[in-house]
């Protein structure tokens, strides 16, 4: 639904997009992170024909967006991290304002549509400058909706707003995201590991990463880290268990702890074996009793720091 093909931007001497290329399939909601100055506002407002890049295509949907504008933008929707509304007009007469900008026949069913949508029936004769930023937020949003596009491209979402305002925003964000296609950037690491199903990473101008938080952690770490607490077991022990888990796990360590034996394996994340339950079964067979066990793998946040810190290209 969304391709964007080796895209380039400059503003002025500056290169703020690098030879950018991914794909967002249909149904998915893909996330943009990255540092601010990445470059992820600058790739969507290509995408959204706000400006043209100056090398490389546009496709949404199979249009080309430089080509057919007006093509590409019926069926895009497309929400700038600062969204412009006017104080003035209450939520209904902006979305009938939008309505008729975009040409729409039945405009009062379109309303009522993105008003059951995004949650606004009861707040659709108050002012818009009225409304709490959660509220506008939400307006801004039903506004992009208002043409029913098949493809939403949000850039920052729940900025500024405060916990519970971005909580509903991502949940209505992830009711709109069954039905459509959505390209949303974020700096907000939680949002895009409860939202998103696919995640590009962006540094200095490119993609540095690109997949689901687990496998951009496998190409990156590897392994992950389980910890085993084991009480009443003895060296001799420890060494049984590391045996038992080496053909697929490595053993980092063991510390000796007043409730017992803290044993660390580095533990595969590519399917396999389930090395907490031949651990379990282990201590059942020794007559030993496992009172911890923590899997640790690295966080998106972990990820990251890491990718835009080491592989930013300047």
């Amino acid at each position: 639904m969304i391709e964007v093909l080796g895209v380039s931007k400059r503003y002025g001497g500056f290169e703020a997009v690098k030879d950018v290329s991914f794909v967002v399939e249909p149904g998915q909601i893909s996330g943009l992170l990255g540092p601010n100055g990445a470059g992820k506002t600058s790739v969507m407002r290509a995408i959204a024909g706000y400006h043209e890049p100056d090398a490389g295509r546009v496709l949404v949907s199979g249009i080309e967006v430089a080509g057919n504008p007006r093509g590409a933008k019926a069926l895009l929707g497309y929400l700038p991290e600062s969204a412009p509304l006017w104080p003035d007009p209450t939520p209904e007469e902006y979305l009938r304002f939008v309505a008729e900008a975009r040409g729409l026949g039945k405009r009062r069913e379109a309303i009522a549509r993105v008003a059951a949508d995004c949650g606004l029936e009861g707040v659709l004769r108050v002012p818009i400058g009225k409304l709490s930023k959660g509220f506008r937020q939400r307006v801004a949003l039903a506004g992009v909706l208002v043409h029913d596009p098949e493809v939403l491209v949000l850039d920052e979402p729940t900025s500024g707003l405060d916990p519970n305002q971005a909580l509903e925003i991502r949940a209505l964000i992830a009711s709109l995201g069954r039905s459509r296609t959505v390209l949303l950037s974020t700096h907000i690491l939680n949002e895009a590991e409860a939202l998103c199903s696919d995640v590009l990473i962006m540094a200095g101008g490119r993609i540095v990463a690109r997949g689901g938080a687990d496998e951009i952690a496998r190409d990156l770490r590897g392994d992950e880290r389980l910890e085993i607490l084991v009480k009443g077991a003895d060296p001799d022990g420890v060494r049984s268990l590391a045996a038992l888990l080496a053909p697929r796990f490595s053993c980092l360590g063991a510390v000796g702890r007043a409730e017992g034996v803290n044993v660390t394996f580095s533990v595969a994340i590519d399917g396999g074996p389930d090395a907490s339950e031949l651990a379990f079964d282990w201590a059942l067979a020794n007559g030993l009793k496992i009172l911890g066990l923590r899997r640790e793998r690295p966080s998106l946040e972990e990820i990251f720091v890491s990718l835009t810190r080491e592989r930013a290209v300047p």
